[in-house]
């Protein structure tokens, strides 16, 4: 008997049926990790918030202590005069 245009198929069909598999337990362990990106952004703008927020207290800091600098001369004058 001559052999068919087609050979045995089944170990070919078990491995595609294996290959998918793994890819769809890959993705699915993978998932969660996607949804990660918005908790990074999230993050990254609270961080941005934060820093602002630290910027403009070094730069209130820096202005009260200026202001407290006058005021101790203005009364070392003062006691002078």
């Amino acid at each position: 008997m001559a052999p068919g245009p087609v050979g045995y198929t089944c170990p070919d069909i078990n491995e595609a049926i294996s290959l998918t598999e793994d890819v769809i337990s890959a993705a699915d362990k993978l998932s969660p990790l996607v949804g990660r990106r918005g908790l990074l952004e999230e993050l990254r703008n609270a961080n941005e918030k934060l820093r602002s927020w630290g910027e403009q207290l070094t730069i209130d800091l820096e202005v009260a202590n200026n202001r407290i600098n006058e005021l101790q001369d203005e009364i070392h004058e003062l006691r002078n005069t």
